[in-house]
């Protein structure tokens, strides 16, 4: 049997072998044709991938040329555009600036109208973005104050939430309403009613004018908003540090013990702490509910009578009286007890009848109450946006005629209480416009007559308030003018005339014209008589009377660049110079001083195209002529202020003018005192004085204008008579002696408009009792060098000379050369003119005084400027006695520098922040004029116009724009920034591919068969004795056959994975990234960077020493320095301003944080 397994086994392992040989021919035959189908496969997929990337990328590529190619078309087009508006925009600029200044407005107009709706398109961007922001931050606090449920964190949360939603952060007005403690009728707390009659009233109220303003928002939030735990000023302390940034209002009313107190708790935004005020305090409640019965138990009695003439009985009239009825016969009793009690003689014992209060009465009182917090509420939001804007208009003076109209029958809001009302408000306005004197002096009265005109539309009982403000307003402007702040101008008066002529310009045509609606709105008012309103009248009167002449100037239309000629004594040619390059002198050494100063051209072109920038603003450009900022004319102008207002003199010093008709001896006089111009008169002709005028200035100094020298004979005399010289004897038949003369008083003359006159004899005037009161303490001689002067005035002057030499041993004459220019500024007079009036003097005075140590005091004056009145003031000083000096010597030498140096520095401040708040609007890349964009101009404007006013220039021999270039280049590039597209970065990158290939090898197969296997077999003995028997012979041996499991093992070759491999498919091009491309700039506004350079240049030029013309860069740094630390932390504000204002708006609220910064 053995073989035959052999043979199976044998058989077996031949089929496997065959089986082995055919499955290694199938799988190699698979294997191939795998390969071959996979490399067929691969290489019409590299293929089509290959033909797909190249399209694609074609496409891409395409495309991409075509957008850059369109992009650059594009920015090309734009830049040539830009270029060729620009271009447009110079040419055009320079003809209006020439020829056309209608077109000039109208296109600024436009322009502001197309900025400012770009800037509100840009603000509507803003504000919905940081609402979306603001919303996202809060969402994350709302459920957690949600479950606080704190009546104090909850409404400012809210409050917090929503206030971002406006153009302008609206004032939040919460209330907190009163408990009454009792009801008189019922003995019982009474509180029904008094929150929702207050919110009520309210609400109807803000619907007049405040509840959705755009510019005066109001919010009101009633409710209960005081917590069990807080309340008071604990509750406001709680409330403020949530709400620190927010505008709110808190009114609080309480009533212990019926005392009515009302007070009112607020911050404004930015505000650090708040502020409680009272408005009523310990007012009797239960007085004001009786006193409400008691007037409507009156109104009651005249019904009553009327329906008792209509022949009704009294149990009627009882019957529908009611409680009116019953109030009316305690009101009787009360009558009766007083007057008995008078009969007595007991006058001052309080007699008050409880009367019967019902529901009405207390509507009454709820009412009044509410007036009060309205009241409140639009003060205290209109004292919140004026600051925002000082420009807006106060809206509660038009609502106020709501109010009267509304509660005119309410028994406690009585005239008297209306009146003592409105006159508070109007002060609380008036003495917030009268803040913006100091700082916005050229601009409040503007501000203040729009009060005017609103509260002209109050009934005709309170429109004297109106003029009121009127007349203050009209007060600034003239102040603002320079000119008399009480002045009433006489159009018969020549000096008036041409007072009105220097100060009224076509610009102030609306303001003139809003003062002439004031006067017809108030001329029908009982409570107002002419004398309040002269001022005005005669303003207005003058303006309509310059205007039929035709003769009111364009204040843009102004040559500034023109300036007096005068001629060097050296020289043949002629240097232009200011009328304050002309420097005064106190004493004479025998040769005329006269200095000039050769402008440079192009600085005088840059200033006048910044004044340009300015022709809608006639107070900046008066800033802004140097000449107005010397510090000679400055001198004079603090002199004149303290001839005018303040103590000086210990006793009167008689000060006494003399000279020819025409010099200005008049005109001197009226500078002088300013207010009094209207009382001398001065017509400019011969003869024009023909008495002796004379007024007490505030500071002791008694003026006497003479009449004209070398003039008529009779009035030559009574020159004479008045100072102790010989008169003109009579010739040709003649008697021009004088024996008396009028002497007229102006020293009270604003009050009485009219003069003290009095006659009075030469004899008395020249007896010694009188010339120890009026006997002359200086002589002014004025002398107009343009006339010369003639052999009538040298024997004039010989004989007043050598009179004072009798008299006194010495001369006490100062001769004042008045140099008169004409119209346009330029010099009537010629240095020849001077040389001679020198000349003569000299020698006048050396034939009087020979051999004398003294000189001739010759000093240089304009009599309708003041200028070299610091100079007079300093001649004067020097010849009185030191007992009669008094506090006069306080105010001259280096006070007077040092007080005259400040208010020079403040005016120059308020120069710059004018040009920094204006050019601050502007894009950097405007035209300034046709040389130079904004930025660069202005800094050479401002260079130039500082360097003018401090006369120092830096030593490095550049003009105005090679100095200031570098740092405009900086400014404006700050301010521009880089228009991008994305260009594509395409780059070559290598291709590989994956090639798959099978891997083979041998594989070992096992396969179980079974086999019949004989074994021997060890067995244990059986049997009884089969133990026995195991230990004798041991286990019994059997052989078994049994089925037995081989292992049959059998070698295969087959395919065990698959090998991958890559390989490089060549190279493409692809986009890797993107770069931006800088295609076009855009420009900004100059805002803050712009605003810092104007300053550190100006601020920097005037911190120079005067002995040191330093280096740009050193003096840059110093102003840069001032000016981050007065402004440095304001950046963000002023941009925030600019980004979220139309120009004009944005202009004006810099000014007003530059001026509190620096000023």
């Amino acid at each position: 049997m053995s073989w035959m397994y052999g043979l199976s086994l044998l058989a077996s392992s031949g089929i496997n072998a065959w089986q082995a040989g055919k499955n290694r021919q199938s799988s190699e035959s698979i294997s191939r044709l795998n390969r071959d189908s996979s490399e067929e496969i691969a290489r019409l997929s590299r293929k089509h991938s290959a033909e797909l990337q190249y399209n694609q990328l074609k496409f891409s590529v395409l495309q991409q040329r075509e957008n850059q190619e369109f992009q650059r078309e594009l920015a090309e087009l734009n830049h040539e555009r830009a270029k060729e508006i620009e271009a447009f925009r110079a040419q055009v600029n320079f003809a209006i600036n020439q020829k056309n200044l209608d077109f000039q407005k109208w296109r600024f107009e436009q322009e502001k109208k197309i900025q400012y709706d770009i800037l509100q398109l840009q603000q509507d961007f803003q504000r919905d973005l940081t609402q979306i922001q603001h919303q996202n931050a809060l969402i994350q606090m709302r459920e957690r104050l949600r479950e606080d449920k704190s009546p104090i964190h909850n409404p400012a949360f809210n409050i917090l939430e929503n206030s971002f939603a406006h153009r302008v952060m609206p004032l939040q007005v919460l209330i907190s309403p009163p408990q009454l403690n009792y009801d008189p009728k019922t003995g019982k707390p009474y509180i029904s009613g008094v929150e929702d009659t207050l919110a009520g009233e309210i609400h109807q109220f803000l619907s007049q004018g405040y509840a959705g303003n755009q510019e005066w928002p109001v919010q009101f939030l009633n409710g209960d908003w005081i917590s069990n735990s807080q309340g008071g000023n604990a509750a406001l302390l709680s409330l403020h540090s949530q709400l620190k940034n927010i505008p709110v209002l808190i009114l609080d009313t309480k009533i212990p013990f019926d005392e009515l107190n009302f007070s009112v708790g607020y911050w404004f935004s930015g505000d650090v702490s708040f502020t409680r005020s009272s408005i009523l305090s310990s007012q009797s409640v239960s007085h004001l509910l009786h006193e409400s019965a008691k007037k409507r138990a009156l109104k009651w009695e005249e019904k009553r009578e009327k329906i008792k003439a209509s022949g009704k009985d009294e149990a009627y009239i009882k019957a529908l009286g009611k409680v009116d009825e019953e109030n009316l016969q305690i009101y009787y009793q009360e009558l009766a007890e007083i007057a008995e009690l008078k009969q007595t003689g007991v006058t001052d014992l309080p007699i008050r009848k409880e009367y019967k209060i019902t529901e009405e009465d207390y509507k009454t009182f709820y009412r009044y109450l509410a007036v009060w917090h309205c009241l409140a509420i639009g003060l205290y939001a209109d004292i919140l946006f004026l600051g925002n804007s000082w420009e807006n208009t106060p809206l509660l003076p038009s609502l106020i005629p709501y109010l009267l109209e509304k509660y005119r029958d309410n028994p406690l809001l009585t005239l008297e209480f209306w009146q003592e009302a409105i006159s508070s408000i109007v002060k609380v306005y008036g003495e917030f416009y009268n803040s913006l004197r100091s700082d916005f002096a050229y601009c409040g009265h503007e501000i203040r007559m729009e009060l005017a005109l609103s509260l002209a539309n109050l009934p005709s009982e309170y429109r004297c308030l109106a003029l009121e403000q009127g007349n203050k307003a009209f007060s600034d402007w003239l102040r603002a003018n320079d000119a008399p702040s009480d002045k009433v101008f006489d159009l018969d008066n020549d000096a008036d005339c041409q007072l009105l002529k220097r100060i009224i310009y076509q610009e102030d045509k609306p303001f003139l014209e809003s003062l002439k609606l004031l006067l017809d709105k108030v001329k029908d008012v009982d409570r107002i008589d002419g004398s309040q309103s002269a001022g005005v009248k005669s303003l207005i009167a003058g303006w309509e009377f310059l205007d039929r002449l035709g003769i009111i100037s364009n204040v843009s239309m102004m040559e500034f660049e023109k300036s007096p000629k005068i001629t060097d004594p050296n020289s043949k040619k002629c240097d232009n110079i200011s009328e304050t390059d002309i420097k005064n002198q106190n004493t004479y050494t025998g040769e005329p001083t006269m200095n000039s100063n050769k402008e440079n051209q192009q600085a005088t072109e840059i200033l006048k195209s910044l004044q340009r920038l300015f022709s809608d603003r006639p107070e900046v450009l008066r800033l802004l002529d140097p000449t107005n900022l010397d510090p000679d004319r400055v001198a004079g102008e603090v002199i004149l202020e303290n001839y005018r207002n303040q103590e000086g003199f210990a006793s009167p010093v008689n000060f006494y003018v003399t000279g020819k008709t025409r010099a200005g001896k008049t005109s001197l006089g009226n500078t002088i005192f300013d207010g009094k111009q209207t009382a001398m008169k001065s017509t400019g002709y011969r003869d024009c004085t023909f008495d002796l005028g004379s007024f007490q200035s505030a500071n002791n100094l008694r003026y006497f204008d003479l009449p004209g020298a070398g003039s008529k004979e009779e009035f030559e005399n009574i020159n004479r008579a008045i100072l102790c010289l010989a008169q003109i004897q009579p010739k040709r038949g003649r008697n021009p002696i004088v024996t008396e003369f009028i002497l007229s008083d102006y020293t009270d003359f604003t009050k009485t408009q009219m003069p003290k006159q009095k006659t009075i004899s030469v004899d008395e005037w020249q007896s010694n009792e009188n010339q120890l009161i009026y006997g002359a303490d200086v002589i002014l001689y004025v002398i107009a060098p343009h006339e010369g002067l003639g052999r009538d005035d040298e024997n004039y002057m010989y004989d007043l000379l050598s009179a004072q030499k009798e008299k006194r041993g010495s001369s006490n004459v100062v001769f004042a050369l008045n140099l008169h220019l004409t119209e346009k500024g330029e010099p009537k007079y010629t240095q020849p003119n001077i040389e001679d009036a020198y000349k003569t003097i000299t020698d006048i005075y050396n034939e009087v005084f020979p051999n004398h140590p003294t000189k001739p005091v010759i000093i240089e004056i304009n009599s309708l400027t003041g200028l070299g009145a610091d100079k007079i003031a300093e001649e004067i000083c020097r010849l009185l006695p030191a007992d009669k000096l008094g506090k006069m010597e306080e105010v001259l030498g280096d006070k007077l520098k040092e007080k005259a140096r400040k208010i020079r520095s403040k005016k120059f401040r308020e120069a710059l922040i004018y040009i920094a708040s204006r050019l601050a609007t502007f894009k950097v890349d405007q035209s300034f004029d046709n040389s130079s964009d904004i930025v660069l101009g202005s800094y050479a404007a401002v260079y130039s116009y500082s360097s003018k006013v401090f006369k120092k220039e830096v030593s490095n021999g550049e003009n105005a724009y090679g100095v200031v270039s570098d740092f405009a280049g900086q400014t404006k590039e700050s301010r521009t920034e880089n228009i991008t597209i994305k260009e594509p970065i395409i780059e070559s990158i290598e291709r590989f591919r994956t090639i798959s290939e099978p891997v083979f090898g041998n594989v070992e197969e096992v396969n179980q068969i079974i086999v019949e296997n004989e074994e021997i077999v060890e067995t244990k003995r059986g049997g009884f004795l089969g133990e026995l028997d195991q230990k004798i012979r041991g286990p019994r041996v059997d052989k078994v056959k049994r089925a037995k499991v081989i292992d049959l093992k059998t070698i295969k070759n087959q395919q065990i994975g698959t090998k991958h491999t890559e390989v490089s498919d060549g190279y493409q091009t692809a986009v890797t990234g993107y770069n931006d491309k800088i295609v076009g700039l855009k420009h900004l506004k100059g805002g803050y960077d712009i605003i810092k350079g104007i300053l550190a240049i100006g601020l920097g030029i005037e911190s120079l020493p005067d002995e040191n013309t330093g280096n740009f860069n050193h003096i840059y740094e110093a102003g840069e320095k001032e000016v981050n630390l007065k402004i440095g932390n304001l950046k963000s504000r002023v941009e925030q301003v600019i980004n979220n204002s139309d120009s004009k708006k944005a202009e004006n609220e810099i000014i007003s944080i530059l001026m509190q910064a620096l000023l």
